[in-house]
């Protein structure tokens, strides 16, 4: 899912966990790109934070209730985006920062965060949108990479880029 939203920033993709500890859930390894952008980087995690949500409402129909800490982390990272933006000198002048009333010429702290959250939950819900939409334009890729990931148990970025083409993946011969 992730490779389907920031193309290229998939190393390796297990089904199994990493901990002993657990019998399920996986793990994927980041092959993130140098972040000359701090807002597209932010913007990258917050699709990858929603991808998991969003693809079991595309597959199965409904909502995932275990993607609470997901959805939770993404929020964060956009109020934090919001709030970054606001003290690099963007947007003085916008009702996110604050920093200017109309009617007084100040603002107070409690009114910023109330419009920091309600943009936020705004982006949050364009940004769940953009990676569902996303995942559905590309279900048959979704699916491949399901069902190899299933049959191999891990992916590697040129697996990925393989299935990506159409062309299904070899089964090793010690197999």
């Amino acid at each position: 899912m992730q490779e389907l939203l920031v193309p290229g920033s998939v190393a390796l993709v297990s089904a199994k966990s990493k901990s002993a500890k657990r019998n399920h859930g996986g793990f994927t390894v980041r092959n993130w790109r140098e972040a000359d952008d701090l807002l597209r980087a932010g913007i990258d995690e917050v699709l990858v934070g929603l991808s998991g949500r969003a693809a079991v409402d595309v597959v199965f129909g409904i909502s995932d209730t275990g993607a609470d800490d997901d959805i939770k982390r993404a929020f964060q990272t956009l109020s934090s985006l919001l709030g970054k933006s606001c003290a690099d000198g963007f947007w003085l002048h916008s009702p996110t920062c604050g920093f200017f009333d109309e009617e007084d010429g100040y603002d107070d702290a409690e009114g910023i965060k109330q419009r920091r959250q309600m943009v936020a939950s705004h982006m949050l819900e364009h940004y769940y949108g953009k990676a569902k939409r996303t995942l559905l334009r590309n279900r048959a890729l979704l699916e491949r990479l399901a069902a190899a990931l299933a049959e191999k148990s891990y992916l590697t970025s040129k697996d990925i880029a393989q299935l990506k083409q159409g062309v299904p993946l070899k089964t090793p011969d010690y197999l």
